[in-house]
């Protein structure tokens, strides 16, 4: 590519990345096309072109884009994230289901065990398979181990407010915390397992939902995520287990994945006609992302 055509290529990403902070998506589109053209070889601009018709609810027209973009760079997360959610749109979960299958394995070799365990629940959950049971039993496994093994009770190193001022006093304030809810968040654990054993679904469910809240007010993490994770192997179309994933992501540091969860109790809410798991969840996505077009377009 000349000196010439690459500052070409680059104005175009410009206006696209512009264009897409504006919620301008049809203008993105056309910036990302116009920079594919001028680069075909790199999947950049075919993400960005895919993401921008997603928002427009053109899908076939996005898949097209992703596919692109991954004959390009077969593991692009993005890409591989995108496609998932278009063929969804599209109304064919057995596709999807293989993409974010393919997703959360990539993930597990990258070793982030949370996100490749809630991508393998939610392709489970589309298509159910012996090999996507193994999957997440497999990850599950390996994300209560980095729990035992870790010496942070939240594994995350995640900061505390105020941390910056005084460290030591964030320091004493997390590990009174941790003292204060980890007895709590490991009996509501050790209880859920038990009434599941039990076929006591129900219980189960809301024990490991407590679990979930106990160890996040104690900052224990990815504790958190593994109760919720278990929880949603019994029920996994529950929006409350959902919503709290999604403040869990938020709290990681993962807006794109708390973003996408909220999305997702959007389309359970619309699917079941639960009005009320929709109202808190686009109060949720206010409280979190007052600045998202797409959500709030969705909680329209």
């Amino acid at each position: 590519m000349s000196d010439q055509a690459f500052e070409r290529y680059k104005e175009a990403l410009r206006q696209g990345h512009l264009a897409a902070l504006r919620g301008d998506h049809a203008a993105a589109a056309a910036a990302y096309r116009d920079a594919g053209r001028l680069a075909p070889d790199r999947p950049l601009p075919h993400v960005g072109q895919g993401t921008a018709l997603r928002q427009l609810g053109q899908y076939a027209e996005a898949l097209a884009a992703f596919d692109a973009a991954l004959v390009i760079a077969p593991l692009d997360e993005t890409a591989l994230r995108g496609r998932g959610a278009a063929l969804m749109a599209l109304g064919r979960p057995g596709e999807a289901s293989a993409a974010l299958t393919g997703l959360a394995e990539s993930l597990e070799a990258d070793g982030r065990l949370a996100e490749a365990l809630e991508l393998a629940h939610e392709a489970l959950a589309l298509a159910a398979a012996p090999f996507r049971f193994r999957l997440v039993a497999r990850l599950s496994a390996a994300l209560r181990a980095v729990v035992a093994r870790s010496g942070d009770p939240g594994g995350t190193g995640a900061r505390e407010p105020g941390e910056d001022r005084d460290p030591g006093a964030s320091t004493r304030s997390r590990a009174t915390r941790a003292t204060r809810t980890s007895g709590i968040g490991v009996t509501l654990m050790a209880d859920a397992d038990s009434l599941a054993d039990a076929g006591r679904l129900d219980d189960a469910r809301e024990r490991y939902v407590m679990a979930a809240r106990s160890h996040y007010e104690g900052g224990r993490i990815l504790a958190a995520l593994d109760a919720c994770y278990q929880a949603l192997a019994i029920v996994p179309a529950d929006p409350d287990l959902h919503l709290v994933l999604a403040e869990l992501y938020e709290e990681q540091g993962w807006p794109d994945l708390a973003a996408e969860k909220l999305r997702l109790v959007l389309r359970l809410a619309d699917e079941t006609g639960d009005r009320d798991a929709r109202d808190r969840t686009c109060a949720l996505a206010a409280a979190l992302y007052p600045g998202d077009v797409a959500l709030a377009a969705a909680c329209r």
